[in-house]
């Protein structure tokens, strides 16, 4: 075959004193490109595998035409240091000087301009390779391809239910076969969308450079989960969020170096951008090692602004989201960074705005981090669908707990607060919709009726219904693009028999509701409960 890399690890060398002339320090990555089987190459270091630690790994999937595809995705900076051509400060000090990485360290005599040229080639020869195998489609294109997609979805319900209106065996089995074939369809149209999160993470090197350059602090910056993927429409809004966390991070979070060193930590302070998937939602997070949040600062601004009545310090659960009010700010002085009036409350109605939720924890002199949570994609979101005195709304799934039927000694009334339901011994303020939407000929007997609980970031509350009627997937459809913004609510559908249908906004819902930000009683913070009764019939 052909060797394609022969790299040797020299990270076991020991000093010159402490080098043993009759040990090996070396060890040696070896790339092969053959046509030959596995045990040929299982049968070259068959009489050495029990003396020596020798891996043989399949690496088809990283190579095309000969080229590594992570190359596609290095800096050239990045390239010469893993080469061992120049170190890290080089590079660094390359990258300040805003030229080309190549150009400056081949001015200066760290590298030789065959090295540059060579690995550019190679870069370049990744790129065309990963590209030979991937077309462009313009967004726009893509746009289009999901609304058909939404509107199949739609009639795709409809018809199943005009299947199931005759119950017969061939309905039966033709409804479940046309039912299968839209999900598979909207499950790969809306995979068309998805992108990874690396390339918003990567911006965030030189945001998190310069601040650290212009604060006069030293910052380094980690990515985790970067193959994440997230609708393509989602990533594009997320960047202002998360650029205002990052510098909120570098300003309010991470020390000065000599702070940190008398704190026992390394000079350098980390700010983490971190992503993953879990439970149909994507959480994306910016979390620094720095000094923590300061309560006690937080709730003196607090009632200075009158948001705070109470002179005893709250629980973080009431505390922390203050923060997120309009015109809340510790900084006492303006500047580039911070003290603008740009606050919290920008992040969090963008992310409300993606249907998001924002929430933040903290240790004192430790760490504070700020986690969003957010839908896959836009477009189609699953939803249970509720009746509330003849009228039908969907609720979506990623804000729904559970639902129950309550007792007659679980339901309170609190004077001047409203009403409240117990849960395994936990008080939830209760919303009667009806009551909210000026609805008629709804059930009013909560012992006959349903309650559906649902989250909104650090809080939880219940919804009164009339019944769960069905799970379904929900295509959305702005209000204020085809009639107006309408209060308590994110969107329409239209339902599988063509009724449309209203989606509600639960956090708006509870800004209605409870004339706040947040409702009676915060989220429990103990371990996720568990359902009395199943969410659907």
């Amino acid at each position: 075959g052909e060797i394609l890399k022969l790299e040797p690890d020299t990270s076991r060398i020991p000093a010159l004193a402490d080098l043993d002339p009759h040990l090996f320090y070396l060890a040696w990555t070896v790339v092969l490109k053959t046509r030959r089987p596995r045990s040929s190459i299982d049968n070259v270091f068959l009489f050495v595998m029990d003396d020596n630690p020798i891996e043989i790994v399949d690496v088809t999937s990283r190579y095309r035409e000969g080229q590594d595809l992570a190359d596609a995705d290095k800096l050239l900076g990045q390239m010469v240091v893993e080469e061992g051509y120049t170190s890290q400060d080089k590079v660094e000090q390359a990258l300040a000087a805003q030229k080309r990485t190549g150009e400056l360290l081949v001015e200066a005599g760290d590298v030789l301009p065959g090295q540059v040229e060579r690995l550019v080639h190679r870069q370049q020869a990744a790129r065309e390779a990963r590209l030979a195998t991937t077309i462009r489609v313009d967004v726009d294109k893509l746009d289009r391809l999901v609304n058909l997609v939404g509107e199949m979805v739609i009639s795709v319900s409809r018809a199943c239910g005009a299947l199931r209106s005759a119950p017969t065996d061939e309905n039966q089995g033709a409804a479940e076969a046309l039912e299968a074939i839209g999900r598979q369809m909207q499950d790969r149209v809306m995979m068309l969308r998805m992108v990874p999160v690396e390339g918003t993470f990567a911006r965030f090197q030189r945001v998190v450079r310069d601040l650290s350059q212009e604060l006069g602090r030293q910052i380094g910056l980690v990515t985790e989960g970067n193959e994440t993927e997230l609708d393509k429409s989602v990533i594009e809004r997320l960047v202002d969020p998360l650029k205002h966390l990052v510098r909120n991070a570098a300003c309010h979070g991470i020390e000065p170096p000599d702070e940190r060193l008398r704190k026992g930590k390394p000079a350098e302070g980390t700010i983490v951008l971190r992503a993953r998937q879990q439970s149909g939602s994507i959480y994306v997070e910016v979390e620094d090692d720095g000094r923590g949040l300061d309560r006690l600062r937080i709730a003196a601004r607090a009632r200075e602004m009158g948001l705070l009545n109470q002179p005893d310090l709250p629980p973080d659960a009431e505390l922390l989201p203050l923060m997120f009010e309009p015109g809340f700010s510790t900084v006492t002085e303006v500047s580039e960074i911070a003290g603008r009036g740009v606050g919290l409350d920008v992040v969090r109605r963008n992310i409300q705005e993606l249907r998001g939720h924002i929430q933040v924890r903290s240790i004192p002199s430790k760490s504070t981090c700020f986690q969003l949570r957010l839908p896959l994609t836009l477009a189609i979101i699953d939803t249970i669908t509720v009746s509330v005195g003849g009228a039908i709304f969907c609720i979506p799934m990623l804000s729904v707990l559970e639902q129950f039927r309550p007792a007659a000694r679980d339901l309170r009334t609190v004077e001047g607060r409203g009403e409240v339901v117990m849960l395994r011994g936990e008080l939830l303020p209760m919303v009667r919709l009806h009551r909210l939407f000026d609805l008629p000929d709804a059930q009013l007997d909560p012992t006959r009726a349903l309650v559906v609980v649902v989250e909104n970031g650090s809080h939880v509350f219940a919804l009164l219904v009339d019944d769960v009627l069905a799970q379904a997937q929900a295509v959305i459809k702005p209000l204020d693009v085809n009639f107006r913004r309408v209060p308590g609510f994110s969107g329409a559908t239209i339902l599988g028999d063509g009724r449309p249908s209203l989606i509600l906004d639960i956090d708006a819902l509870q800004r209605i509701a409870f004339r706040s930000t947040s409702p009676v009683v915060p989220r429990p913070t103990g371990p996720a409960p568990t359902q009395e009764t199943p969410c659907l019939p």
